[in-house]
Order: C-alpha cells, then sequence, then structure tokens
C-alpha cells in the first residue's frame, strides 16, 4: 500500500472515532464555495476548506463535497464545470482515483438526492444553505470537531512527505528573497523575487508572505510589502512558506546588511539562532510546549541581559516580565494543513482544554510534545515601541541601546520540527542547512 493509500486509512480511522464522539452515522465534508464582495462578480481567491484538504490533494475545486461513512469507500461528489468562462480544473490525481468513489453533479438538488437515504449525518465546513437547508444534519458538532483537531497534530508519512516538499518549493525562493536584499531591493521587488524562484503565484502560497526591511521587522505581521527602497537596508526580517499537496511549511530568517554598521544587532541575531537550535536540541518525548516556551524565555532572558539591552539580572528579567517585552508571541505553534493547526491548546480528543498560561497568553500550543508531532520553533527579540513604552520598569532598559537599534526592527528564526520516538528531525534544516 502506498502513502497516500495509508494516509487515507489513517483519516478514516480518526475520522470514524470522531463520528463516534458526535453520536452521529456519516459525514460530509464541504471544501467551500467562491465568495463574492458584496455588489461584485468577481470573487475572492478560493481556499479550500482544511477538513476537506486534508483527505486529498483536490483543493481547487469549490462546490465539492466528500461523504465519509465507516463502512465504504469514501465518496467524492465534484461539480461538472465545462463553460467557456473559466479554464478547467487540473484532473484528479491516479492516486486519488484508487481511493475513492466519484460522483459528478451539475446542480446541488442532485447532491441532495443522493443523500436522502443517508441518516443521522453531520456536516463538516463552511454551510451551504442551498444544501444544509435540504438535509437533515448536524452542522459543525463540536465533539467531532474536537476529536479531529486532537488528532490534526500527528502526521501520516504522507503529510511529512508534502511538508518536506513544500519546504524544497519554499528554498530557492528564500535564497532569491536574500540576495533581492543585499541587491537592493524594495519589499515588493523582494517579494516577487520570492515568487519567481519558488515558481509560485500569490494565491499559491500558504499565508501571505512577510517580507520587512528595518524598522517594519519590529511588527509581527508586516504585509505591506512597500514600493519604496528605503535608503539604507540595514536588515530583513522574511517569514515565507510554500505548500506543496495542500500542506504548508512556515519559514522565518532574519539577514542583516554587510554595511549595516552595527556589530551588536549581528551578534543579537547569532544568539537568537543558537538559542532556537538549543531548544530544537533539547525537545524530548513527554516534555511540554509550554515548558519549552518558558526556557525561551529563559533564553531570552540571557541574550538581552549578556548583550546589556537591559540592566537587571536574568531572574529579574524573567520576574519582571521583560523578556515579553522583546519577545511577546509564543514559541511556536501546530503545523500542517493549515500554518497555523487547530488543537494546540486540547490536552484530549474529548475537547478539555490546556488553556496558555495568564503570563504568556500568545502561546498557541500547550500541549504535550508526542510521536508525529509537527510543529515550529521561532523564538525572536524585537523592538517594538508601544511595549517598551508600556513596560512600568523603565529604569530596567537600557533606552540608549535600544534607540540604536529600533531602526534594524527584530530579528526571528523559525524551523518546522517533527518530533519521532527516536528524537527530532528538522524539517527545515534538513533543506536549507
Amino acid at each position: 500500500m502506498d502513502l497516500f493509500a495509508n494516509h487515507v486509512v489513517a483519516k478514516a480511522r480518526v475520522y470514524g472515532e470522531a463520528l463516534i464522539a458526535a453520536s452521529c452515522d456519516s459525514l460530509l465534508i464541504s471544501a467551500g464555495d467562491l465568495i463574492y464582495p458584496f455588489s461584485d462578480d468577481l470573487d475572492y481567491v478560493f481556499r479550500c476548506s482544511s477538513y476537506f484538504a486534508e483527505w486529498l490533494p483536490v483543493q481547487d475545486l469549490p462546490g465539492s463535497y466528500l461523504l465519509f461513512s465507516p463502512d465504504r469507500r469514501p465518496q467524492l461528489f465534484l461539480p461538472i464545470i465545462d463553460d467557456y468562462w473559466d479554464s478547467p480544473p487540473a484532473p484528479v490525481p491516479e492516486e486519488v482515483r484508487a481511493e475513492f468513489d466519484f460522483a459528478w453533479y451539475r446542480d446541488l438538488s442532485e447532491v441532495s438526492a443522493a443523500l436522502q437515504n443517508v441518516t443521522n449525518l453531520a456536516w463538516l465546513g463552511p454551510v451551504n444553505s442551498a444544501l444544509n437547508g435540504a438535509l437533515r444534519v448536524s452542522e459543525n458538532p463540536t465533539a467531532l470537531l474536537d476529536h479531529v483537531n486532537y488528532h490534526r497534530a500527528f502526521k501520516t508519512t504522507y503529510e511529512i512527505r508534502c511538508i518536506e516538499e513544500a519546504t524544497r518549493f519554499a528554498h530557492p525562493g528564500h535564497q532569491a528573497a536574500e540576495h533581492a536584499f543585499h541587491d537592493g531591493g524594495s519589499e515588493l521587488d523582494i517579494h516577487l523575487a520570492y515568487l519567481q524562484a519558488a515558481s509560485l503565484a500569490d494565491e499559491e502560497l500558504p499565508y501571505r508572505s512577510i517580507i520587512a526591511l528595518n524598522e517594519h521587522g519590529s511588527t509581527l505581521h508586516h504585509m505591506v510589502r512597500a514600493k519604496e527602497t528605503p535608503s539604507n537596508h540595514l536588515s530583513f526580517l522574511i517569514d515565507a512558506g510554500a505548500q506543496f499537496g495542500g500542506y504548508a511549511c512556515d519559514i522565518s530568517r532574519t539577514y542583516v546588511s554587510q554595511d549595516a554598521g552595527h556589530e551588536l544587532f549581528t551578534e543579537l541575531r547569532d544568539a537568537v539562532q543558537k538559542a532556537q537550535r538549543d531548544l530544537i536540541g533539547s525537545i524530548r518525548v513527554g516534555s511540554n510546549f509550554g515548558d519549552l516556551h518558558v526556557e525561551a524565555h529563559r533564553k531570552i532572558a540571557g541574550i538581552i541581559t549578556d548583550h546589556e539591552l537591559v540592566t537587571c539580572s536574568l531572574d529579574e528579567a524573567l520576574s519582571s516580565g521583560v523578556t515579553s517585552v522583546f519577545f511577546p508571541h509564543g514559541l511556536g505553534h501546530l503545523l500542517g494543513v493549515q500554518v497555523h493547526e487547530p488543537g494546540g491548546h486540547l490536552a484530549a480528543s474529548d475537547g478539555t482544554v490546556s488553556p496558555p498560561p495568564e503570563n504568556h497568553p500568545t502561546l498557541r500550543l500547550t500541549r504535550d510534545l508526542e510521536p508525529g508531532m509537527v510543529f515550529t520553533i521561532e523564538p525572536g527579540i524585537y523592538f517594538i515601541d508601544s511595549l517598551l513604552e508600556a513596560f512600568p520598569t523603565q529604569a530596567y532598559l537600557n533606552k540608549r541601546l535600544i534607540d540604536e537599534l529600533k531602526p534594524y526592527g527584530g530579528i526571528r528564526i523559525e524551523d518546522n520540527i517533527l518530533l519521532g520516538t527516536s528524537g527530532v528531525r528538522n524539517l527545515t534544516a534538513r533543506v536549507f542547512g
């Protein structure tokens, strides 16, 4: 049995258990439909529902549905598209044809008619009012979502291969972006260089790339892509990925111009990179990601005290919360068919929640780490005016040095990690080096 066939078997097992948890017998998964702005006939870029996408690499067919029942082969309902306005979709891959039954339809009434004898049916995904109104369904039952979201953390071999392939697409894009930065390009120039080298269109990206020059690196999700070229190229923070078969990679790097003239920022970047590698090396099966996040703050405390960004001791940096001024986001998140996979706060498949601690509310992943999980590790240091100004113990801040570093924005180093039974595998480093 090949990788994809095994993948389908694994999904069927999880979804079969989810149906039991939700007291349902069958499930209809919606890929979603085209969405249009108000009073406009130009649709938004289609994004397939992740619950449909994790079953099969056919994500460019809005209006598609997957019927799953534990006692039969999964069945795809696909719309017939034979008009002359739009290009036909790509053919369904042979590996998909081997694992699914197919039903082609022209009108939703045909789907409704085919499902009339399916009892105790659950619906998962974006709601289609016309079809939902014709069927008696349980829409997105919480118990089903909790079970599926919890198990989405564990990747099949097929899913891991897809993430690795996505990383191979992203690698030349990152290289081209670095070269465009050193050549003096604008943020838009760098973004376009990334797309061309990765052979991707904007709509094929798993998320909007963050291309941040200089002080823009202090905005965690800077997505403006300024067309103007700054007078000085000091630093460049890129957070950009690619996708393959619907699965994403999520990779961040920070570069410093050779002419930047501030050695301390380069030292900080290298220290964050070392801290990231040390954190990855410390990951063990059964360890808690929240504890790893706390350890990341201890490392950030060491960096900012060693490099005199603060005037307090390491212990005072931790107890005062000043590390969160420089490192305000979580250490990482689950990764897969969604860049930020759901289920990061689920302690069990029954929906039991393990919330982030009060002093680290932005932490997306609080679970114990188990074999098969794929997640990111992305420590950083940023110079964010609003956080610096709001910190209550201003005497702890070396404002002179911080002001010198503000034009450089920030630092983030992010890799994608697979935890196996025998240890960690850095999926990013295997391609990026």
